[in-house]
């Protein structure tokens, strides 16, 4: 590769593989991530600058709706692509995006190309999910934390019964269509490791064709690592995770558990992750010791 690579960077052939960032338009504001990563973080201006993952970063994301010659140049050399990799933000919520699938869809090249996303779901629909069919493979990673009300709040503004029907949806397209791969990728946080057995035989019983995907840890913000918990809340989980069934996925389960285990940062950082919550409750009119009750978090916010 470096023999075909120029002093400007430029290269003698077209990528057979292209990753494509869509931009950080995102339709969700996940209480683990924050405005690096999501546009809609920005309409909680009280506690912009206040912690790690709402710093405010002077973006321009006007180039997403626009006109591009990334896109031309993509298209008019789509026969020399074999895959490409969408992230966001959300990829789906990305016009430009969506227009250049519904083309391609309906090119002869279509059937030579994979496409690879990680998303929300929530945009997907039945007509998009057409146009995938029609290319070789599609590989899809739907971002699970927590189900029902916890997963409400974590992945904010989402409504879990419509987040239901988007499952419900894309398990009938994996089951009725070979080229689609559907996986739920689920990220360790302290609220997650914590309904972690309950989101697992969640899907696992009601969506056998959608696989579930231990996919990575949250280690920034540091408020929201599985490390920052109460050592009580902590044997709590381990005991229940211990005791579940994880299948295949066992060994790696207690790599999550062994990363829990391995700090304690609650006395450190456990009063920034309560009043990050607290913040939350107020711009976004939730509650999360209602949202989260089985975790039971407000008997250890006495620090003192």
């Amino acid at each position: 590769m470096i023999d075909h690579t120029a002093d400007d960077g430029s290269v003698d052939y077209y990528p057979p593989q292209i990753d494509i960032r869509v931009g950080t338009i995102c339709n969700l504001k996940c209480i683990h991530c924050g405005t690096g990563a999501s546009s809609k973080w920005y309409e909680d201006k009280p506690i912009l600058d206040k912690y790690q993952n709402t710093e405010i970063y002077d973006a321009d994301n006007k180039w997403i709706e626009q006109d591009s010659f990334i896109w031309d140049n993509i298209e008019e050399n789509i026969v020399h692509t074999r895959r490409f990799n969408f992230l966001g933000g959300e990829p789906f919520a990305n016009k430009q995006h969506n227009r250049f699938i519904e083309r391609t869809s309906k090119c002869d090249h279509a059937k030579n190309i994979t496409l690879s996303y990680v998303s929300n779901g929530s945009l997907i629909t039945e007509k998009i999910l057409d146009q995938l069919t029609k290319f070789d493979q599609i590989i899809i990673r739907l971002s699970v934390d927590a189900i029902g009300i916890p997963g409400e709040y974590f992945r904010f503004p989402i409504k879990w019964n419509s987040f239901k029907s988007k499952l419900d949806m894309l398990q009938r397209y994996a089951k009725n269509f070979k080229n689609i791969d559907v996986g739920v990728q689920w990220t360790c946080s302290n609220i997650s490791m914590f309904y972690l057995t309950e989101t697992y035989e969640y899907i696992r019983s009601n969506y056998p064709d959608l696989e579930f995907i231990l996919a990575n840890h949250v280690e920034w913000p540091v408020h929201m690592s599985a490390q920052v918990l109460p050592n009580e809340l902590k044997d709590i989980i381990v005991d229940k995770v211990s005791n579940f069934d994880f299948g295949k996925h066992q060994s790696k389960v207690a790599f999550y558990l062994n990363h829990m285990m391995e700090q304690d940062l609650w006395s450190s950082t456990g009063p920034t992750f309560i009043n990050y919550l607290n913040d939350l409750d107020y711009v976004r009119s939730v509650n999360w010791k209602h949202s989260f009750k089985e975790m039971e978090l407000h008997n250890y916010e006495n620090f003192n």
